[in-house]
């Protein structure tokens, strides 16, 4: 698929267009934390967009660089894996990696979290491999997509 081709794959609808405008506008505390710590390339100079539409989709965090998407799993917004991985699929197909964090996650262990998001946007290839999402919720992940010890992450 060439760059016109994906361009035109990742267009949202209008209706998602809205969507997205008002996701903006009722952010989870979570997502809140997060976007502190991603926005205006404070990240190891990622660019991230936040609630951005991506096709029939909205993604809550959205590096078009690396072309990575950053999911909080939350109650908040309501949630339901047969969508996330349905949504996840569709992006994967689209060239896109993401990872899938809960707003435990977040909570617990936001240094951790920012290094696996930093170390993964700064990969070159959008193509790579990554154990499928290194979703990090239990019962959806393998003990080896843990996020790094606070401990261990490096200082961004």
């Amino acid at each position: 698929m060439d760059a016109r081709q994906q361009r035109k794959a990742l267009r949202a609808t209008d209706t998602t267009k809205k969507r997205a405008r008002t996701l903006r506008n009722s952010m989870s505390p979570p997502e809140i934390i997060l976007w502190s710590h991603l926005r205006r390339g404070q990240l190891g100079g990622l660019r991230f967009r936040r609630q951005h539409p991506l096709g029939p989709y909205v993604a809550d965090f959205y590096c078009h660089e690396s072309r990575l998407v950053v999911e909080i799993d939350s109650t908040y917004h309501g949630g339901n894996l047969d969508y996330d991985d349905a949504r996840d699929d569709w992006m994967r197909g689209r060239g896109l990696r993401v990872l899938r964090f809960t707003s435990s996650d977040v909570a617990k262990n936001k240094e951790g979290v920012l290094e696996l998001i930093l170390r993964v946007g700064r990969r070159d290839t959008p193509s790579v491999k990554l154990e499928d999402s290194f979703d990090t919720s239990p019962a959806r992940a393998g003990e080896d997509a843990e996020p790094p010890a606070a401990d261990d992450a490096e200082e961004t």
